[in-house]
Formats: C-alpha cells, sequence, structure tokens
C-alpha cells in the first residue's frame, strides 16, 4: 500500500524530528492532548448524568494525503487521536474521502489505535469525485479494515447515480441499520 500511494503519502514526515529537537513543542501537544481529553470527559460525565445512556462520539480525519491538508491543520495539531480518546468515547468516525486503498489502510490504523475499546465506523464521501462504481469498493475496504459500521456523507449533493449504487451495495450484502 505504502508503494502505491507513495505519491501521496507527503505529510508529516518531518514531525518526529521537530518533536525530538524541540521538546517544548512535544510538552505543549502533550498538554492540549491531556487537556482536551480530560474535557471530553468531563462533558462525557455531566452527559451521562443528565441522560443516562447517552453516546458519545467524534469524528476524525485521519492524517493529512495529497491535496488534503492544504487548507486544514494537521490532526497533531487539533488534538485528534484514536490511541488518546478510546477511554472517553463510546464511538469514533474515521472520516476518510479517499480510495479503497486508504480506507482500508486509515480504518485499520484507526481500529487498531482504539484498540476494541471504542466502536469504529469509517465515514466516506458520497459526492464529488465519488464515481457510484466505487461505492461497493468503498463500503468493502473499509469492514476490511475492521470498522464496526460504514457511513457515507452525501450531504445535499448525492447524486441520484450515486445513492441507487449505495441502496444496491447495501441490497447485495443483505443488511443495513438505517
Amino acid at each position: 500500500i505504502v508503494a502505491a500511494l507513495s505519491d501521496q503519502l507527503t505529510g508529516d514526515t518531518e514531525i518526529p524530528l521537530l518533536l525530538l529537537e524541540e521538546p517544548l513543542l512535544y510538552r505543549m501537544l502533550e498538554f492540549r492532548f491531556e487537556t482536551a481529553v480530560e474535557f471530553v470527559a468531563e462533558v462525557r460525565d455531566l452527559a451521562r448524568q443528565l441522560r443516562p445512556g447517552v453516546v458519545v462520539q467524534a469524528a476524525f480525519v485521519p492524517p493529512s494525503h495529497i491535496g488534503h491538508d492544504m487548507t486544514s491543520p494537521r490532526s497533531w495539531l487539533t488534538v485528534q487521536s484514536y490511541k488518546k480518546y478510546r477511554d472517553v468515547l463510546d464511538e469514533l468516525l474515521c472520516v476518510v474521502h479517499w480510495g479503497p486503498d486508504v480506507v482500508r489502510f486509515e480504518t485499520a490504523r484507526a481500529v487498531e489505535s482504539s484498540g476494541g475499546k471504542v466502536k469504529v465506523t469509517t465515514s466516506m464521501r458520497l459526492y464529488g469525485p465519488t464515481r457510484p462504481e466505487e461505492v461497493a469498493q468503498l463500503g468493502e475496504a473499509a469492514l476490511a479494515g475492521g470498522s464496526d459500521g460504514v457511513s457515507f456523507l452525501g450531504y445535499d449533493v448525492a447524486t441520484d447515480e450515486l445513492l441507487k449504487a449505495l441502496r444496491t451495495w447495501v441490497d447485495d450484502r443483505g443488511s443495513c441499520n438505517a
């Protein structure tokens, strides 16, 4: 997979060296993660006091791939970590807007990092460059990566062709939690 995606894997290759050379940055990031996770835990506890049984979830966009990080902060700056939040959330959404290989890879990474402590659902786009013939491939890639569920983000721009392809995939699999 890495060889096949080598032209797209151009994200944070400089970060490990930067963190080693600048320990203050590492400590600052640790602090940001610790306080963010603590805050989410406090919100979860309050929500459960007010409404027992409430499900707490977060949606994370995996580390950047080419074209994805041009206008957005890197995941390490926006305190996204499946591993760090796995003890304070019930569900994690792994939002991957790429092809099947990346979907499978990022889903497997999310599942592994969450350590089986939370439900992982992979969300993919059902608009833009996604083609109808890709819908089943994307869904199967998420499941092959170990996702507990699959969701497609269509907003109000999913075409009829994409919606039909999604329905066909769901019908072919014989299950749906819609």
